[in-house]
């Protein structure tokens, strides 16, 4: 009796403790790929750099969890337009802004865990400073009109989910941006790599909202944000007032800011 209950026991049970423990192992290693892809995704390099030469004004919003959002104001003397400035993964880039300001008002906010602001960096926290910035500049008297919404790299995800909201804003700028995470992670890692990554800012399912002038654009050799992924982000925008711009380069962070400003 003993003799077959062990045989049933090593039939059974040591091959199922063998799937669980594979599957726990597979959960285990799933959960530190996600929280180590989450640190990647939000490194801060740049968002604590000074703005040379450029005065520029600190303010302060609140997020409904009560975290402060620092806010940079530039304002221009002159320009009736404002551009919303919303950054990449490694924080405003300070030698956008000498750019920026030539023609333009500029308002930077910093995605919480960047800069002053207080918190942690999440997709819903990013969404919410892009909705919080927006509503300052309304609160300041700017029109929709007068609101150009600049994204680059990470960035553009807030601004393509902005611009669904706010058919109305002036224009929609996007520099080196991606349909999704995941999509970015398949084409550079192969098609494992993305069932380590949850599958976030889906800026492909905001586009399908966007609605009014888009003006895109996507470098060709860029070496962090792969063409395929950026090209496929335009294809998806609802609006036919699009676009395009293809530059034959590998730059990611350095090209030229004012020409993406221009009609």
């Amino acid at each position: 009796m003993l003799a077959i209950n062990w045989n049933i026991f090593s039939f059974i049970f040591i091959p199922l403790a063998v799937i669980l423990s594979a599957v726990g192992l597979w959960f285990l290693a799933f959960n530190v790929c996600t929280k180590v892809s989450t640190i990647l995704l939000f490194r801060n390099e740049r968002s604590f750099g000074r703005i040379i030469n450029i005065n520029h004004e600190q303010h302060f919003v609140r997020t409904v969890k009560g975290d402060s959002v620092d806010l940079w104001w530039l304002p221009h003397p002159h320009a009736t337009d404002v551009v919303l400035y919303l950054h990449g993964n490694s924080g405003r880039l300070p030698h956008f802004f000498q750019s920026f300001c030539k023609d333009y008002n500029v308002l930077a906010p910093s995605y919480p865990g960047y800069g002053l602001s207080e918190g942690s960096p999440s997709e819903e926290n990013i969404y919410e400073t892009a909705k919080l910035a927006y509503q300052w500049l309304i609160d300041k008297g700017f029109q929709e009109n007068q609101i150009i919404i600049w994204g680059h790299s990470l960035g553009g995800v807030p601004a393509v989910y902005l611009a669904s909201k706010h058919p109305d804003r002036k224009k929609l700028v996007v520099v080196n941006s991606f349909d999704s995470v995941r999509n970015v992670c398949r084409l550079k890692h192969g098609f494992i790599a993305p069932f380590f990554i949850r599958d976030r800012f889906r800026a492909i399912d905001h586009a399908k909202n966007v609605e009014g002038k888009v003006v895109h654009f996507c470098y060709s050799r860029d070496k962090t944000v792969p063409f395929a992924s950026c090209k496929l982000l335009y294809d998806n925008y609802k609006t036919q007032n699009k676009k395009l711009l293809e530059i034959d380069g590998p730059c990611h962070e350095y090209f030229d800011v004012e020409a993406t400003l221009k009609d």
